[in-house]
């Protein structure tokens, strides 16, 4: 049985917690092209990741557990939307922070940043190999149909 606070938990870093902190930490920035492309870069990978995370249902695992393989919706189209999405949420952010380089805060989270991304390749590669342990010539079909 799923962990229903683990579900309400996610649903709120989601849906509540996250655009808050993004309303907080965008209205002060400048209206310049770089935080306009930021912007415009988070808002669709946001909602990508919330739509992903939605489409995996009870797939949905924090550890590389294989469920069931979904291949409909985003999962059609991109094996791995939330890390994709994500990856270019940073790019966003990165972009509205481009005034703040000299900010020690600001320093830390790109340092957060940068071993998250080296981090989801690694767990990446761990959900692939569980997949195809379980899936076999499944998730192998799917992959070559798939774009990463």
């Amino acid at each position: 049985m799923r962990n229903k606070l683990a579900d309400h938990a996610a649903s709120g870093l989601l849906f509540v917690i996250i655009p808050c902190f993004l309303y907080w930490l965008l209205k002060p920035f400048p209206h310049d092209a770089f935080t306009l492309l930021g912007v415009i870069l988070i808002v669709p990978s946001y909602i990508a990741i919330a739509v992903a995370r939605i489409q995996l249902g009870a797939s949905f695992s924090v550890s590389a557990k294989e469920h069931q393989l979904v291949t409909t919706g985003l999962y059609s189209k991109i094996r791995h939307p939330v890390y994709v999405s994500g990856l270019f949420l940073g790019i966003g952010l990165a972009l509205c922070l481009h005034d703040r380089l000299h900010d020690p805060h600001v320093l830390v989270f790109f340092v957060f940043a940068i071993a998250r991304i080296a981090w989801l390749f690694l767990g990446i590669r761990g959900e692939e190999l569980a997949l195809e342990e379980k899936f076999g010539d499944e998730y192998r079909d799917y992959r070559m149909r798939t774009w990463f």
